[in-house]
């Protein structure tokens, strides 16, 4: 095991040899996401909206081919969304199927293709129109199958807003839930269920774990112990725990040339509080391996995938196919989106403890999941907006189970390790990306400037978990200790 310390001081050939040799990754797609669960309550998203994901998915995809970069999306300002004179486009001539308004169409298909990353612009329109009812017809299979209530909720286009609105909609609704505001119109949901989008692939799974009633509190009893000991311990406290009470366990790659187990799992900060750590994570194995079997059991395709990543000695996975979990301690956090998961794959969140509320929202779907322990919920936690309600009574703990996109080593550049060379492809040969079999282009895709939004300061926000709510929102009682402990050892 290594920390990313101890992996910056190994040579250039070290790190080489160790991606080639031990990293092995291969990229995960959409299709993944297509729950195997047939009889499983489920809602679908507009097929509006699918289409608009469909169709920024195929243009991220063909940017990467082209320029071996992910720039579009590496902060919010620019990422992505379809300017408003194609959105226009669509509206009239493939959600409606009219004729063209005027002979200018034809030019303005094509500057919308050469947007979109196509090579063959003429053949956009009708390649949009092929989407179109591929989209709509497995949307209306679908409807055919539902027998529920909640066949027909409203669910928004959440792909035609842009990023900057997103930022906007999880700053506006933070504040609302810091300051006692209720949240007009929401749905409840607090029964399992499965919100997909039209062409079937999961946005929100909400799920019971299959473990009995001893195992569940046993789980929530060791995280509880080990939070209560953080505590009263203050040497045993990393920086984490004290900014924000959570603490991340497993493996990172981030920045990094290599991957590394993180500062939590290794204790850097106290070597005493090392077997505190080894005990929480032996004593979360069995909820470990109830998400495990659900994701296989539910999402095969995407289990198989994350079962071949294999980040080498240097980081191996404590969760079973999972590299990562972060466990929040008797805290909630702020509305955001998590832009460094992988967009295809599912963020699982296992909430722990006996309480009322810390329901976990997602505001641009005017959704609520009402999880208690022994329940779950699996998400897509980079395109989503969510945070959580206020706890009303009762400790919250929960355990999240996660993938970062930068664990895909074909997606990394390791500029520093081949003299600038963008890509490096003899230390990626023995691996896939979804990018693999797209024919490259020597022209780059043009920059996109998103079109200007309606009047808002949104150069102030930032995607944070933390900020307005942080430790305002942490059960007073637990606050009161963590003064009176900081006070006593000022007074030592």
């Amino acid at each position: 095991h290594k920390t990313q310390a101890e992996t910056r001081v190994l040579k250039k050939e070290e790190i080489r040899d160790y991606i080639q040799s031990y990293w092995v990754s291969e990229d995960f797609d959409p299709n993944d996401l297509k729950s195997t669960y047939i009889s499983q309550p489920f809602t679908l998203f507009s097929p509006r909206s699918t289409f608009v994901e469909k169709l920024l998915e195929d243009r991220f995809r063909k940017h990467i081919t082209k320029t071996n970069s992910t720039d579009l999306i590496s902060n919010d300002n620019k990422e992505f969304s379809i300017p408003a004179q194609y959105l226009d486009l669509l509206e009239f001539e493939i959600f409606h199927v009219r004729d063209p308004l005027d002979l200018t169409s034809s030019k303005l298909w094509e500057r919308f293709g050469q947007w979109a990353g196509f090579e063959k612009t003429k053949k956009f329109r009708h390649h949009c129109r092929r989407l179109w009812k591929k989209t709509k017809h497995a949307y209306e299979l679908h409807i055919e199958s539902l027998k529920n209530p909640m066949e027909l909720y409203d669910t928004p286009n959440v792909f035609l807003r842009h990023p900057n609105d997103k930022l906007f909609i999880a700053d506006e609704t933070t504040k609302k839930v810091a300051g006692d505001v209720l949240l007009d119109g929401y749905k409840y949901v607090s029964k399992p269920w499965c919100f997909k989008n039209a062409i079937g692939e999961t946005m929100i799974d909400f799920f019971d774990l299959d473990l009995n009633n001893y195992l569940i509190i046993k789980i929530a009893r060791v995280v509880d112990q080990y939070y209560k000991h953080n505590l009263s311990e203050p040497s045993h406290r990393s920086n984490q725990f004290i900014k924000d009470l959570i603490e991340h366990f497993g493996c990172f790659t981030d920045n990094n040339n290599l991957p590394y187990i993180t500062s939590n799992t290794a204790s850097t900060h106290s070597q005493e509080h090392r077997k505190c750590v080894q005990d929480l994570i032996r004593g979360l194995q069995p909820l470990s391996d109830a998400v495990n079997d659900y994701l296989n059991n539910a999402y095969p395709a995407l289990y198989t995938k994350m079962e071949k990543l294999n980040l080498g000695p240097n980081a191996p996975k404590s969760f079973g196919v999972f590299p990562t979990i972060s466990i929040n301690f008797n805290s909630i956090c702020q509305f955001h989106r998590d832009l460094k998961d992988h967009r295809n794959t599912l963020c699982i969140v296992c909430p722990l403890g006996m309480f009322e509320g810390g329901h976990l929202a997602f505001p641009e779907l005017k959704l609520a999941v009402m999880a208690k322990q022994g329940q779950a919920i699996a998400f897509r936690s980079h395109l989503l907006v969510h945070g959580n309600l206020p706890i009303i009574t009762g400790s919250r703990h929960s355990v999240v189970f996660y993938i970062h996109d930068t664990v895909i080593k074909q997606k990394r550049k390791f500029s520093s390790l081949f003299d600038g060379d963008l890509v490096a492809p003899e230390i990626l040969d023995n691996t896939h990306s979804i990018e693999d079999g797209v024919k490259k282009h020597d022209k780059k895709l043009q920059k996109y400037s998103p079109p200007k939004l309606a009047p808002r300061n949104s150069s102030k926000l930032k995607n944070h978990r933390r900020s307005h709510l942080g430790k305002g929102i942490y059960h007073w009682r637990e606050v009161s200790i963590l003064y009176c402990i900081s006070t006593l050892c000022l007074l030592r």
